[in-house]
């Protein structure tokens, strides 16, 4: 159990819903100069982000589209801080796909789109 059981989860979903995901190290990386760089999107971004293809309706020609997407791991005991509750809200109002992977006690995940 633990986070790796939710990253398997995670990448077995993957497939199965028409998705892309990479993982977000978000940091700050020191360089040779001592000086440190951020990486990654920003704090409180999805530790997974990408793109989940959708097929367009038919009054649209039946295109494809990517839609962004990030998705929160969390273990057993962990919870969404404030801001990834907002990250996760702020992709949801602007049309993009946000999801949390849940570690549950008996070591089962569940999938929510809901904080």
């Amino acid at each position: 159990m633990g986070i790796n059981n939710v990253k398997n989860r995670i990448a077995e979903d993957a497939g199965k819903l028409n998705r892309r995901l990479f993982k977000n190290v978000v940091a700050l990386a020191k360089l040779g100069n001592r000086k440190k760089y951020p990486v990654g999107l920003c704090v409180g971004s999805g530790d997974e982000i990408g793109w989940t293809t959708v097929t367009i309706t038919p009054d649209m020609v039946g295109n494809r589209i990517a839609v962004f997407t990030s998705v929160e791991r969390k273990a057993y005991g962990d919870c969404m801080k404030p801001l990834q509750i907002k990250w996760f809200n702020d992709v949801k109002e602007a049309g993009g796909i946000a999801e949390v992977y849940q570690e549950r006690k008996d070591g089962t995940i569940e999938r929510m789109s809901e904080t």
